[in-house]
């Protein structure tokens, strides 16, 4: 309270004027213990920082103290063994900073208010590819894009004895490469489908919208060589690992001086 009202009074002198703020401090600083470091130049500047300031907006803290008694560099607690005899005897009466309760007081009084820190990136786990379909659910149309009489017929009867559901779609126009057409989305029913032909070389893919998730059209080429004895469905790849979030700055949020009492 002697703090606040010691500011309102100052306030109240008019510290814009340099004349006032110097007598003020002058009248002041004598009577109180200040930093060796404190010149009086720096004093009436920051008594003029503080012209506009409100002193009810003054932050102030009980420092918990504990009753003593001293004489001759001899210093007796209230509640020791010296304490009620110094007293009688007139020994100066002093009041001693209880700790560690006055240290933690002074430091949340000096520490700044601390920012909230970022929230952190979510972390996302990317789905799980779902697995290559088997042959049996798998529809293919066949369609022969070379001059081989027959071919699509007899690569449909292929397909089926490996399990798929293969109907034959005629001719197409003709290709040198044999592609498969899926639906955006489709790669895994693409990959079912090319483990049965062996070209000797990765079966060439596109996509086609309209197509059912699970429907797929066999155009032969003129690369076409033969069907798989058997279809080997390939394992999806395994998920990418999330990357990490971004590293913070450890000393964020935190005051610029050490907060502790010396």
């Amino acid at each position: 309270m002697m703090l606040r009202a010691l500011a309102a009074k100052a306030v109240g002198r008019n510290l814009a004027n340099p004349v006032r703020a110097n007598a003020l401090v002058s009248s002041v600083v004598h009577s109180l213990t200040k930093d060796d470091r404190l010149s009086m130049r720096r004093a009436v500047s920051l008594a003029r920082q503080f012209r506009a300031f409100d002193p009810g907006r003054l932050t102030t803290i009980t420092l918990p103290v504990d009753r003593a008694v001293q004489r001759d560099g001899v210093v007796q607690r209230v509640g020791q063994p010296g304490f009620e005899s110094g007293l009688r005897q007139g020994w100066e009466q002093i009041l001693l900073p209880r700790q560690p309760e006055a240290g933690a007081a002074v430091a949340k009084l000096l520490s700044r208010p601390s920012r909230p820190n970022p929230p952190a990136p979510p972390t996302t786990v990317p789905p799980r590819p779902r697995p290559p379909p088997k042959p049996a659910q798998v529809s293919v149309t066949v369609k022969n894009g070379t001059s081989r009489q027959g071919l699509a017929a007899k690569v449909t009867a292929g397909l089926r004895r490996l399990g798929f559901k293969a109907g034959n779609g005629g001719n197409a126009t003709p290709s040198a490469t044999t592609t498969v057409s899926h639906a955006p989305g489709g790669g895994g029913t693409a990959a079912t489908l090319a483990a049965a032909v062996q070209n000797g070389r990765p079966v060439a893919r596109a996509t086609r919208p309209g197509l059912g998730p699970n429907a797929v059209v066999l155009v032969l080429g003129a690369d076409f060589k033969r069907l798989a004895g058997k279809v080997v469905v390939p394992k999806p790849p395994p998920p990418k690992p999330p990357k990490p979030p971004k590293p913070t700055r450890a000393t964020r949020g935190l005051p610029a001086w050490d907060p502790r009492a010396c």
